[in-house]
């Protein structure tokens, strides 16, 4: 197995424009991530921890710096590129689920693979059928999203970002819009998955329990990116 990283991010900033002035969200960010870590980023709100994880995700790109995804620099894809390697090795999970309300659960989670044209596979087909299972909703498989609690919403959502399996799974605030006992179990959900599909988990909260979950803890603030130290 390869030493190097999955993710690797090498003095990363990101700016946008306000009028006349230049805001700089993201300050020389470097961090290293390895295939089957848990991360959580955590922060206060606005102080760009959603735009981090959209640049991990190639959603959008650094105003400079480089970020690395098993190997290979996402500066220098295409957009074509970048959009069927963002489908292939990154999964999206968001506290708003995002799933079309006139399709069923099972047909939501195979919607990644009409991107890449592999709806028809067998495989895939199974492999959705699987998912939408192992997160607890087998009785639940041809229900729409009007249908289903919050909590399902999200597993849905959640099978949907694993359906192609990727190495990469982005949480951003998973369990915001969710009850403490929901919360919890979709917690121990991505964990088990995490273990399961040896992916990378990093998630994005403003939970202090969710973040404690995770094996490696982030601190974004002002602009900056610090690990905690673990405690063991």
């Amino acid at each position: 197995m390869s030493d190097e990283p999955l993710i690797q991010l090498q003095e990363v900033t990101k700016t946008y424009e306000s009028g006349a002035d230049q805001v700089e969200v993201l300050k020389s960010i470097n961090a290293s991530i390895r295939a089957g870590d848990t991360v959580s980023i955590m922060g206060p709100s606005g102080c760009g921890k959603s735009t981090l994880l959209n640049l991990i995700g190639a959603l959008d790109t650094p105003s400079s710096g480089e970020i690395r995804i098993d190997g290979n620099s996402l500066g220098g894809m295409s957009e074509s590129d970048l959009a069927s390697f963002r489908n292939r090795k990154i999964g999206f999970i968001f506290q708003n689920h995002h799933l079309l309300p006139q399709l069923s659960a099972l047909e939501n989670a195979l919607l990644p693979a009409l991107a890449s044209s592999g709806a028809s596979s067998k495989e895939i087909q199974d492999r959705a059928v699987n998912l939408i299972k192992r997160v607890g909703l087998e009785s639940r498989m041809h229900a729409r999203p009007g249908q289903l609690s919050g909590g399902e919403r999200q597993r849905v959502a959640v099978a949907r970002a694993l359906v192609l399996s990727p190495s990469i799974l982005l949480a951003d605030e998973p369990t915001g819009a969710l009850d403490q006992k929901t919360a919890d179990s979709l917690a121990e959900l991505l964990l088990e998955l995490n273990q399961e599909e040896k992916v990378a988990l990093i998630t994005v909260t403003h939970s202090p329990d969710l973040g404690a979950r995770m094996q490696r803890r982030f601190k974004l603030n002002g602009g900056k990116l610090e690990e905690a130290q673990s405690e063991k």
